[in-house]
């Protein structure tokens, strides 16, 4: 049995003596003592704004984006899946790579970029949407917290930190990344995937239509 006496500051355990980090190893137990109410079971980091429904979501869409084009992709409760992949793998880690769940809790638009003719697909980017992760698929990971997010592409960031800090750089291109299993015609899903990609070529497809 080791004791140390620390102080918590930005996140990691501070040895008092020596002023040097105490790093916990995954999958080990631990006994933690502290002043009364030095501990909270809340985190006010991971915080986000409630969700709009569907009028909201529209509403919110024409006032930021209304002198451009846009159009929704994916409705409320869609569930996607994105892989994260650690360069460094640190002991006690059950595996090198992560395949996680999450469920959109607002509609998801896509927008054209002023200034864009629209053609190319690279001319659209997502909107903002709040979304929560649910589960981990593959790796072997148990969740802690189910992490909320703004966008998924701040969701992929926030998971990166939260489980795997300083083990990648945190950042993802969504539309490569993010994918959603398609359904028979039973309502179940299929191992067939669609990008969200695909889904951004299908509008700018739309789009060339509409301008014809």
């Amino acid at each position: 049995m080791e004791t140390f006496n620390v102080k918590y500051e930005h996140g990691h355990f501070i040895d008092k003596e020596n002023k040097k980090r105490i790093i916990p190893i995954q999958g080990k137990e631990y006994i933690i003592i502290g002043e009364t109410k030095s501990f909270t079971a809340e985190d006010i980091r991971l915080e986000i704004g409630q969700s709009k429904n569907e009028d909201e979501k529209c509403e919110w869409m024409n006032g930021v984006h209304g002198k451009t084009d846009y159009g929704k992709i994916l409705n409320a409760g869609e569930q996607l899946y994105f892989r994260i992949g650690n360069s460094k793998k640190i002991k006690g880690d059950e595996d090198r790579e992560y395949i996680f769940r999450c469920t959109l809790n607002e509609d998801l638009y896509i927008y054209k970029l002023k200034n864009r003719n629209g053609i190319a697909a690279e001319d659209w980017r997502l909107a903002d949407c709040n979304c929560e992760l649910d589960k981990c698929e593959h790796g072997g990971l148990i969740l802690t917290e189910k992490i909320a997010a703004e966008s998924l592409n701040k969701l992929f960031n926030k998971t990166a930190i939260f489980y795997f800090s300083l083990q990648n750089s945190g950042s993802t291109n969504v539309f490569y990344n993010f994918y959603k299993y398609e359904k028979d015609t039973h309502g179940k899903e299929t191992r067939s995937i669609t990008f969200l990609h695909n889904f951004r070529v299908r509008q700018v497809s739309a789009y060339e239509i509409k301008q014809t």
